[in-house]
């Protein structure tokens, strides 16, 4: 059998596969088809998060450009080696410590991969189904942190490599040999993907048609080859892994987790659909839960629809749920971003839908029938997606959403401490008297001395965060030798510069006796 039947989703989308499917056979996309969709995916995805170019660098951000100015260990091993090292070595040396660049090449990711989503679903739905679904991807709000904050970047490149994966994949002839280097690739950006070669084998045996059959997969060099990667990989940032297991609990496991996890990710699977989920909390609710229970029961439901299965739906939610595994059991990490690699999944399951409900409308119908859907679902997407940005949080200016608040904060305490033209080997005491002032004003405010709440105001822990302790000051100006954060004034040591920082990271720097006469003078 020749490679065409064997693995056809490269090919023309007809059903000459292994195992030959009583599904209608669509007729392929024509190129200018394929081209229009592919744009108008990319399109869409830079429109929905093109409010990231309009931030800093937010919290670990820092870190990674410290590794860079050699102020903190830089990464040796294999582990997210691109992600954390190298996309931060190549950014500063084409961008210096601009921030928007950095956001507009991980913007750009995202839009190539909803344009190669688009291109590799229509060939194997008609075109309107397939721009339908890679549009809603395109769109998705559950993708906004891995395109509002740089160090998510991790996220945006697997996608789009393991996209690239399945591409050669499912190619002809000698292509096909690309898919393990995509894939290697992919995994360098992070190791989430290592389920992939068993996704692409349920799509290869239960996805879309024209299908392989079971004995042509078992015995296919390309997808063996897949698997040694993936396990090659797998054992050798096991050792790093558990180091991090052993020092900190971030990455920890617990398999009684699975089952809630898998609730949580997908009822945020259907937050496109902004009037109907509006919390885009990443903490498991117990309404997450209930729809999850919800979402769940109507995928399974619906695979009993003969037309769905057939289009490869059962395929394509096996590939979801296989790409989505290694996340599941995590104990402390529940993100919307990791739906992003998954979801391309489901949008397969999505185009098979459409392509299913819409099989006896003639063309002109079709589109019509596409554009009534995505043009409702994709301003709901938008406007959901400039909700979480813009959302206020208690102090004014503030935003609930924390990675575009740190970045606010950090950008005004860069940029103030750089007009206060310190001199070289600055070192730099940061306090807040006036957060403390306020939380002592506040009634039930805790325990405290004569001076001062014992405990930090969130405000307080917030704008360390935002800061990283100081590291972002020592990253981003190059005169500061040191940055800490105290919570009272010291007179002794008259070396030091103060900056008087407030809730939105604004800053006065000062000299310590520059300091104490401002302070005698207001009776304190």
């Amino acid at each position: 059998m020749n490679a065409r039947a064997r693995y056809p989703l490269g090919a023309r989308g007809d059903a000459t596969g292994a195992v030959k499917s009583r599904a209608r056979t669509d007729a392929p996309a024509t190129t200018p088809e394929r081209l229009l969709i592919a744009l108008l995916a990319a399109a869409l995805a830079v429109i929905a998060f093109r409010g990231a170019l309009d931030y800093g660098f937010s919290q670990d951000d820092f870190l990674s450009l410290a590794r860079v100015r050699g102020l903190a260990p830089r990464l040796t091993g294999p582990w997210r080696i691109l992600a954390n090292q190298w996309f931060w070595d190549a950014g500063v040396r084409l961008f210096g410590l601009e921030a928007r660049p950095f956001h507009a090449v991980v913007l750009g990711a995202h839009a190539a991969s909803a344009a190669l989503l688009a291109w590799l679903l229509s060939r194997r739905f008609p075109a309107p189904a397939a721009g339908l679904a890679a549009c809603l991807w395109a769109v998705h709000p559950s993708h906004y942190m891995a395109l509002y904050w740089a160090s998510a970047n991790s996220e945006p490149f697997m996608t789009l490599f393991v996209l690239l994966a399945t591409a050669a994949y499912f190619a002809r002839g000698p292509r096909r040999a690309l898919s393990p280097v995509a894939f290697a690739i992919a995994l360098a950006w992070k190791e989430s993907a290592l389920p992939l070669p068993f996704a692409l084998a349920a799509l290869a045996l239960l996805g879309p048609p024209p299908r392989a059959g079971v004995r042509d997969v078992a015995r296919d060099p390309v997808l063996w080859a897949l698997l040694a990667v993936s396990l090659a990989w797998g054992a050798g940032i096991s050792t790093f892994v558990r180091g991090l297991n052993a020092t900190s609990t971030a990455y920890g496991a617990d398999f009684g987790a699975v089952g809630r996890n898998l609730l949580a990710y997908a009822a945020w699977t259907p937050t496109w659909m902004g009037w109907l989920t509006r919390d885009a909390s990443d903490g498991l609710l117990p309404v997450f839960a209930r729809w999850g229970a919800a979402v769940l029961a109507a995928a399974l439901a619906g695979l009993a629809w003969r037309p769905w299965r057939e289009r490869g739906a059962a395929g394509a939610l096996l590939a979801a749920l296989l790409l989505l595994a290694p996340v599941l059991p995590l104990a402390h990490h529940q993100y919307h971003y990791y739906l992003l690699a998954p979801l391309a999944a489901v949008a397969v399951a999505g185009a098979a839908l459409f392509a299913s409900l819409t099989d006896p409308l003639a063309p002109r119908l079709r589109w019509a029938a596409a554009a009534g859907v995505v043009t409702p679902l994709a301003f709901a997407a938008i406007a959901l997606i400039h909700d979480i940005e813009t959302a206020p949080f208690r102090a004014p200016g503030s935003r609930a959403e924390g990675t575009v608040d740190r970045a606010l904060i950090a950008t005004h305490a860069i940029a103030d401490l750089r007009r206060a033209a310190l001199p070289a080997h600055a070192r730099l005491r940061l306090w807040s008297p006036e957060m403390q002032e306020m939380a002592l004003r506040t009634a039930g405010s805790g325990p405290r001395t004569a001076t001062l709440p014992i405990k930090e105001t969130y405000e307080e822990v917030n704008v360390r965060s935002a800061l990283l302790e100081g590291l972002a000051l020592r990253v981003m100006t190059p005169a500061v030798d040191s940055a800490v954060f105290v919570r009272a004034f010291a007179r002794a040591d008259t070396t030091v510069w103060w900056a008087i920082y407030r809730w939105d990271g604004h800053l006065r720097a000062a000299r310590t006796n520059e300091l104490a006469r401002v302070m005698a003078a207001a009776g304190r």
